[in-house]
């Protein structure tokens, strides 16, 4: 079977790295033969096709950009997730259906588009079987990628407008100007007649997709994220901390993500935690414990009572993994993950992880057994979380070792391959 995967890009942001991930663990099935078709590519693999000219790959992209950009002039809101309304058509769409290299596609695999991949209406004009990998909300919603989160009120974590037709009466409070959402999920309406088969990273987005009005009537399973066991590998620690110059008598909480700074990511709820534990460790403990945080952070809001390690963006997968192996713990305190990779990646090194029990998350961690997971989002909760976590070394050496069972177990390249293999082999039969 021919595979092509559609993405923005192929590398940069959890979504990329997830796509690139499935393409590479189906071309390890001998049945599959998988390639990617992307906007902006940076990679140098061979079977990820892009016109990688300064017109297709940045001034065209650029314009369309600043058309959206127009489209949404007045909108307000305080839901700072990005929003894509995919108005204006890119040609990439015409060019599935008549470029002969795409000939032979069997499966047209489509991951998160953005402004400037396809065109909503360019989706429902695609005339193969379509496969549709949801990374984020934003294929069921308007033009949000992520619904409002609601932390100060645990009975409105999530907006319902997804699943209300966009009503013009459940539009937030704290939006204003052109409804650009409600717009967004009209034209989505109109132009996706045709069913698409829907996969979900987790139980969590499998839960929001049934219940959206767009995709209620349509095929949706779950299958995780893979990721490349025999590559993220637990290092010994002493080891990992000596190549990464890292204290050996320490105990390092690791945070990390590819903008730490976004709220959605909740570095906060993680400082607010830190500060916590002071109250819940005995000193001797206390001093020993160090943060590091990895990403594209804002250090300047930073504050509290730990030496912090700043390691910057890491783009060094070798390195990364290096940095997970030598952690005590890796916390993941996101408010919405549609699965979480940073968390499997953590458990793929042997290292337990602490996260929110909401979303993607509570697909990977195991409760008291591979981590934690501490109350949605209860900054105490998380505190108490990472204590147990770390306070006993034994405890935590085993933790570590069953999250890596997990991780070979359930999101090894070959178990996802095997997987959509068979979505593929039902749909074309």
């Amino acid at each position: 079977m021919n595979i092509l995967h559609v993405c923005k890009t192929d590398m940069g942001g959890g979504a990329a790295r997830a796509a690139y991930r499935i393409n590479e663990a189906l071309n390890t099935n001998s049945s599959l033969n998988s390639k990617m078709r992307v906007i902006i590519k940076k990679s140098n693999e061979k079977n990820i096709l892009s016109k990688n000219d300064i017109f297709n790959s940045y001034l065209f992209p650029k314009y369309l950009a600043i058309i959206n950009k127009i489209y949404r002039l007045g909108f307000k809101t305080k839901n700072n997730i990005i929003h894509s309304t995919a108005l204006i058509k890119t040609g990439l769409e015409r060019e599935l259906r008549f470029y002969k290299l795409y000939n032979d596609v069997d499966i047209i695999h489509l991951h998160w588009l953005g402004d400037i991949t396809l065109s909503i209406e360019e989706i429902g004009l695609i005339r193969k079987p379509i496969v549709w990998t949801l990374h984020d909300q934003w294929p069921f919603c308007g033009a949000e990628h992520y619904t409002y989160p609601n932390p100060n009120n645990k009975s409105k974590f999530i907006d319902k407008r997804y699943f209300s037709n966009y009503e013009k009466e459940s539009r937030l409070s704290f939006e204003s100007g052109r409804d650009i959402n409600r717009l967004t999920w009209l034209r989505k309406k109109k132009a996706w007649g045709k069913k698409m088969h829907i996969v979900c990273p987790s139980k969590w987005m499998n839960e929001c997709a049934k219940k959206s009005s767009l995709f209620k009537n349509h095929q949706i399973i779950t299958i995780p994220n893979p990721i490349d066991t025999n590559f993220w590998l637990p290092i010994p620690q002493e080891k990992a901390r000596k190549e990464l110059n890292l204290p050996l008598d320490k105990r390092l909480i690791l945070f990390g993500a590819m903008s730490a700074g976004d709220k959605r990511k909740g570095i906060h709820f993680l400082l607010e935690a830190l500060n916590k534990l002071n109250l819940l460790l005995e000193e001797k403990m206390l001093k020993q414990i160090e943060l590091i945080i990895f990403g594209e952070e804002n250090n300047n809001s930073i504050e509290i009572n730990y030496p912090i390690r700043f390691s910057g963006r890491i783009n060094n997968d070798k390195k990364l993994n290096l940095i997970y192996s030598a952690a005590d713990i890796f916390v993941n305190p996101s408010m919405q993950e549609s699965f979480g990779q940073t968390a499997s990646e953590a458990h793929a090194c042997g290292t337990p992880v602490v996260a929110f029990d909401f979303g993607g998350l509570k697909d990977i961690v195991e409760h008291l057994e591979t981590g934690y997971l501490a109350e949605p989002y209860d900054t105490t909760s998380l505190a108490i979380g990472i204590k147990w976590t770390i306070e006993n070394y034994q405890r935590n050496q085993i933790i570590g070792i069953k999250g890596r069972e997990k991780a070979v177990k359930k999101w090894d390249y070959g178990v996802i391959s095997e997987m959509y293999s068979e979505i593929y082999k039902n749909i074309l039969s």
